[in-house]
């Protein structure tokens, strides 16, 4: 009998080498914001809400952006490991990241 052995060990994409990836591909990309603990949290809760609606869990946060382009990329980071990553226009970005630090009322 033929047994078949299902995949349980989860895997964990490298947020760092996911982003030195992303500068080798995009030279002239910069990280712009880098987002941790409440800020991070507050940045997932208007970024959850915004629809589509999603449920993204991250504890960091890193958007990256090229001059000239007008969406930037975002890094949801969970740990060490990369969750999943967005791209979003940079005006939405900017006003997502002033609202989780407090600058717009929710």
């Amino acid at each position: 009998m033929l047994e078949i052995a299902l995949a349980t060990e989860i895997v964990c994409e490298s947020a760092q080498e996911h982003i030195a990836q992303m500068f080798a591909t995009n030279p002239d990309a910069s990280i712009v914001y880098a987002l941790k603990d409440s800020t991070a949290q507050d940045f997932l809760k208007v970024y959850n809400a915004f629809p589509p609606a999603t449920t993204v869990e991250a504890d960091k946060i890193v958007v990256l952006m090229k001059p000239g382009l007008a969406f930037g990329h975002i890094e949801f980071i969970l740990g060490d490991c990369l969750v999943t990553s967005d791209d979003a226009p940079n005006n939405m970005i900017n006003s997502w990241v002033l609202e989780a630090k407090g600058g717009l009322g929710v």
